[in-house]
């Protein structure tokens, strides 16, 4: 025997405030145990939960409102944030790609967030038989405030990823699993999957 049971419920009745309560992010506090002996209690009103489900939920909402901050073309996933902008003209297309990314600086900056600069990279997508300068062409994270004086320690050039480049691991891109290469060949990724499926069938 059993019961069944639908219960119809109002999503426009839900109280903010309960919904607060209930999201976990007031009243947080945070120890440390080393070796036996414990820290002072801290009161914790940055950061969202970690390992939990709700976590990368409240991270997305949180940054949502990120792509109307700048004209790239933005990709949010958990906590890599990918973006996208295109030109024909290659200055114009750093220039471009240059001022929307002080955009992006002025939005971290704003919302309270820091951005990894060291392992922030960027690939230019381009056609392989189309010779391509960049010597002095360079993409710039700058976390200064546009209207204090600039701290060059706070300016950073983004690498870039190539395929002429002589370290390996910055000849492509890594995407949700998928090795992206500047020309979009996809060769990089179809020997990836060869030398994975070959050990595969070693094992079988």
């Amino acid at each position: 025997m059993g019961i069944f049971l639908d219960i119809k419920k109002a999503f426009d009745c839900v109280s903010h405030n309960i919904l607060f309560q209930k999201l976990y992010l007031s009243k947080r506090r945070q120890i440390c145990d080393v070796n036996g002996k414990l820290s002072e209690v801290c009161n914790i009103d940055i950061g969202v939960l970690q390992g939990s489900t709700l976590g990368p939920i409240l991270f997305l909402c949180f940054i949502n409102d990120l792509p109307s901050s700048n004209l790239f073309y933005s990709l949010l996933f958990a906590d890599d944030t990918a973006c996208l902008i295109g030109h024909g003209d290659l200055p114009t297309l750093y220039r471009l790609a240059n001022t929307e990314l002080q955009k992006i600086a002025t939005w971290f900056k704003a919302n309270k967030l820091a951005v990894n600069v060291k392992k922030t990279k960027y690939i230019l997508f381009h056609l392989k038989q189309r010779k391509i300068d960049t010597s002095d062409l360079h993409l710039i994270y700058n976390d200064n405030d546009i209207d204090d004086d600039q701290d060059q320690n706070k300016i950073t050039e983004i690498s870039r990823i190539s395929v002429k480049n002589p370290d390996t691991a910055d000849k492509t891109y890594k995407y949700l699993g998928i090795l992206i290469d500047e020309n979009l060949s996809f060769d990089f990724h179809f020997e990836y999957l060869s030398k994975k499926l070959s050990r595969a069938l070693y094992f079988l």
